[in-house]
């Protein structure tokens, strides 16, 4: 009887979608997974995945990601019992402070015969990872050390986590693969310890038919249970808006029976499902989510996470500086108010010649050899801590791209020197010799100290122009001309691409390298207003996936 009931609540979830009230949605979404054939008959544990899953896991392609196919709830989460009923019962247990972990300690174990010593190391970076972004410390301990612990195995099928802390010993799976691979892209270890310190999928999230579309006649039958979205009762997002670009987020053909899409988003030319790492919002959620912005020392950071034009910061982005002069006073990039050529780009005469003559903006010859930025930092211009801030951006570069900075040697002939000046400069790619790269000493976190603006300079040394510099800029952006400075209209020009490429990435409103809507504005008024609505530019906190991609495209990592 209750085989057929269940049965029955299937048909209706499949033929009845659009009549069921958001209240029951929910319950047909349990209702539907337990009769699917990865049901879930003990809430707690981890069920055996469909041989179908199991087939395709040893045969992914480049665009399958493996924790849509490990046979869990909406994939690869574990439920637990209360987990179960605060969906069943629209309680709040979704984002009960208990499954939070602990003063900001994660201990984690990881179960070695399982894995090679670079799969090792491949968990361990994607540890350092989230660490390096938070305020969590993670402890790697022994399974008699402590009671509570990711356990990290490979045993299973697919990539599978526990959500939040459980109080116990609680397994996260990642089925070995060559690492950037299945369960083994960066981003998907990312993915699934964020599962662990408490996050749900991003297209869970209250608003998110705002922002995609659910092709529901596309998705597996027995599978829709994973498309329903829960309200603010029971996940959070933090006040941060709705992420295209989070780690956590399905990709456009998740749970598809033919191939088509079952997920698009609402914006065009906006890519979903990346697995290279975390995007900055994912950032900023994890940090309100412990906490860490309400330490003493962030008392700049504004409430609910967000500047007054609605831009996402965290612990290690505050307050810029505030220009000086004719205008308003306003919260500007540093980067953004320098006298060099679009504010923080010196160019060389080959560089100048090559914009006058449309040709070579782009050549191999600015590109750092053998992946490898050699620099030298003078001591002398920095404190310790601003010193740390240098290499703490050179590490966050290193982390996502296959990029490394290494100290210049008395026989290094090319290059970084970063020194002392005024703003914030850098010549683009590789020039040869000792190149500058200038930081005007301030606060860390103000100013050319702010992590994203350290970032943006180096990225211009590595080859890198501004994202508005894009030769389809005017696609997404409106230039408001009469809002600029006079004498400052070079600095919104836009390139052919006989002169830059995008290396195959989309543009981005994200981008570190993008300027924000006030830049060089003679009256306080926009300069530069995105086409789309509710979007944020000119974001000093860190990389975006897409600059991300563009390095590594760049660089052939």
């Amino acid at each position: 009887m209750m085989i057929g009931q269940v049965k029955e609540t299937k048909l209706l979830g499949v033929f009845y979608l659009p009549e069921i009230t958001e209240d029951s949605r929910i319950l047909v979404a349990l209702a539907l997974f337990v009769a699917s054939a990865n049901c879930l008959p003990t809430a707690g544990i981890a069920v055996a995945n469909s041989p179908e899953n199991v087939e395709r896991l040893a045969h992914l392609g480049p665009d399958e990601l493996a924790e849509e196919l490990s046979g869990q709830f909406e994939g690869d989460m574990i439920l637990d019992e209360e987990q179960m009923a605060s969906l069943r019962d629209r309680r709040n247990g979704l984002i009960a402070q208990t499954r939070r972990w602990p003063n900001r300690i994660v201990n984690y174990y990881i179960h070695e015969p399982d894995f090679t010593p670079e799969q090792v190391q491949h968990i361990e970076l994607g540890v350092r990872m989230l660490q390096s972004q938070s305020c969590l410390q993670f402890r790697r301990v022994t399974p008699e050390e402590t009671p509570a612990y990711i356990r990290v195995i490979g045993s299973g099928s697919g990539c599978s986590s526990f959500v939040g802390h459980t109080g116990g010993a609680q397994n996260l799976n990642l089925q070995p693969n060559t690492v950037g691979s299945g369960c083994f892209r960066i981003g998907t270890v990312v993915h699934e310890f964020l599962h662990a310190l408490g996050f749900y999928h991003q297209q869970s999230a209250s608003d998110r038919d705002e922002f995609v579309d659910i092709i529901w006649d596309n998705i597996e039958e027995g599978r829709e249970n994973n498309f329903y979205a829960y309200d603010a009762n029971s996940v959070t997002d933090f006040n941060v808006r709705y992420d295209y670009g989070s780690v956590m987020h399905y990709s456009t053909t998740a749970f598809s029976k033919n191939g088509q899409r079952t997920i698009v988003p609402k914006e065009p030319n906006v890519t979903i499902g990346q697995r290279l790492s975390l995007s900055e919002r994912d950032i900023s959620k994890l940090n309100w989510m412990y906490g860490c912005l309400g330490k003493d020392e962030q008392s700049n950071v504004y409430p609910a996470g967000q500047y007054p034009t609605g831009r996402t910061v965290r612990a290690s982005s505050l307050c810029p500086v505030t220009s000086t002069g004719g205008g308003p006073s306003r919260r500007d990039p540093a980067d953004a108010m320098g006298d060099n050529f679009e504010g923080d780009i010196l160019l060389t005469d080959a560089q100048l010649a090559a914009m006058r003559k449309r040709t070579g903006m782009y050549l191999s010859t600015f590109i750092w050899p053998d992946r490898t930025v050699p620099y030298q930092i003078v001591a002398t211009d920095f404190t310790f801590d601003q010193t740390n801030a240098i290499l703490a951006a050179m590490r966050a570069i290193e982390q996502h791209t296959c990029l490394r900075f290494v100290p210049a040697t008395t026989a290094t002939v090319d290059f970084i020197q970063i020194a002392a000046g005024t703003g914030c400069s850098s010549f683009v790619g590789r020039i040869r010799g000792a190149q500058a790269l200038r930081l005007q000493p301030s606060a860390i976190g103000t100013g050319c100290f702010t992590h994203g603006t350290i970032v943006h300079e180096l990225i211009h040394a590595l080859g890198f122009y501004h994202m508005q510099s894009a030769t389809e800029r005017d696609q997404y952006v409106d230039i408001l001309w009469q809002n600029i400075a006079p004498g400052r209209e070079g600095n919104f020009q836009s390139y052919g691409t006989d002169r830059i490429i995008n290396y195959g990435v989309a543009y981005d409103y994200e981008s570190v390298m993008h300027y924000h809507t006030l830049a060089f504005s003679a009256n306080g008024q926009p300069t530069i207003l995105p086409k789309v609505a509710n979007v944020a530019i000119g974001q000093r906190d860190g990389m975006s996936a897409g600059d991300i991609q563009r390095l590594r495209n760049m660089y052939q990592c």
